[in-house]
């Protein structure tokens, strides 16, 4: 019994070792091919006017244009800059100098453009 549950045991080990703002999103549109999302930020910890960078591999088809925000749900209030997005090596893009003034829920979000289509994306971020 108990070599059977090792493996369960290790598995959410290795979860809670995760990045707390490193997340993966899938989603798959008949016809337009399956995205998937891993994103990660530089630093690890954001914290409230730090600039931070945001890390993206996007798994799919090519991309024509990589947009990035962020928005507070609770007030609705957004970043007050927008960011440069830059390709980076293979499937990776940057937002560079991010920065969110307030503590609190945001939501960063992702917009991706490819074979004549538009896709949004949300990742939450706690602060």
């Amino acid at each position: 019994m108990a070599i059977r549950i090792l493996p369960h045991f290790l598995a959410l080990c290795l979860l809670a070792l995760l990045p707390a703002c490193s997340s993966a999103e899938r989603r798959s549109e008949q016809g337009y091919g399956q995205v998937q999302i891993q994103t990660e930020t530089v630093p690890h910890a954001v914290h409230p006017n730090e600039p931070f960078d945001f890390i993206m591999i996007i798994e799919g088809p090519d991309l024509e244009e990589v947009r990035v925000g962020a928005v507070m749900p609770a007030t609705r209030m957004q970043m007050l800059k927008d960011v440069p997005v830059e390709p980076l090596s293979g499937n990776r893009w940057i937002a560079r100098g991010m920065l969110l003034h307030l503590p609190g829920q945001w939501e960063v979000t992702v917009d991706i453009a490819y074979n004549g289509r538009e896709r949004h994306y949300t990742f939450p971020m706690q602060l």
